[in-house]
């Protein structure tokens, strides 16, 4: 269990990627042993690594271990650039869905300004989001990953197979150079999925950071989406593969 001392730290981690004990301690209103506790505790349970007079963050996106509150300060930058991207593939008068991710989540105020848009969703985040912009949102329901504030299962499956919609966005883990894109939830991949079958328009949302990697479980390849959103160009060899249909 992370405290809440630890959770502030990994907050700034997750920011900044590396931190000063004496930054920290300024920060916190801690003094310096107790930053180092917590440090040395956050580097047992491999969320970053000591060095001189600090640390650096070390735990990549395929650490399902990092609570969903934290995993929002993750490339936020990055993931506002997506988001402002990916708007392009909105319309008026839709039905879209959005999977439980963090970067599906910065979508929210832009789904908000467009003309009767209706969003089914499995995340618990943006079901709260979308109550506070005013955006009517359906729950997929299903069994709840409370790590991740998502919901999956048949329960979540048997729902978006009753939708048709205008398009789908979701996130990933790691998307290789051959444009197979990969995740470590397996639960979530196969809401990934049903949602791409029920959707017109399949619209990745990866951060540059994610490229290169490959974790365990497919989600498709390239080629079956209608996009794919970064905060940096491609490489060529991924663009060549994906659709671009209208």
């Amino acid at each position: 269990m992370v405290k809440e001392r630890e959770k502030e730290i990994l907050k700034i981690l997750i920011s900044e990627k590396k931190v000063t004990v004496k930054d920290l301690a300024a920060r916190l209103y801690s003094s310096e042993p107790s930053v180092r506790r917590s440090l040395n505790e956050l580097e047992k349970e491999g969320y970053l690594r000591r060095t001189h007079g600090g640390a650096v963050f070390t735990a990549d996106a395929g650490n399902s271990k990092i609570p969903f509150a934290l995993r929002e300060y993750e490339d936020y930058r990055e993931k506002e650039i997506m988001a402002e991207e990916a708007a392009k593939y909105l319309a008026d008068d839709t039905l879209v869905m959005l999977d439980g991710s963090s970067s599906s989540l910065k979508l929210v105020p832009y789904i908000a300004r467009r003309r009767n848009v209706k969003v089914l969703t499995s995340g618990i985040a943006a079901l709260t989001e979308l109550d506070k912009y005013g955006v009517p949102a359906i729950s997929t329901g299903g069994t709840l990953i409370p790590s991740l504030r998502s919901l999956t299962g048949q329960d979540a499956l048997d729902t978006i197979n009753r939708y048709n919609a205008f398009a789908a966005f979701f996130s990933c883990r790691g998307l290789s150079e051959d444009g197979e894109a990969t995740d470590v939830s397996v639960e979530e991949n196969v809401v990934r999925r049903a949602m791409m079958k029920r959707a017109k328009k399949s619209v990745l949302l990866c951060a540059h950071e994610k490229v290169g990697k490959t974790y365990f479980h497919k989600l498709c390849d390239a080629g079956e989406l209608t996009a794919i959103v970064s905060d940096r160009p491609l490489p060529a060899s991924v663009s060549a593969l994906i659709r671009f249909d209208d």
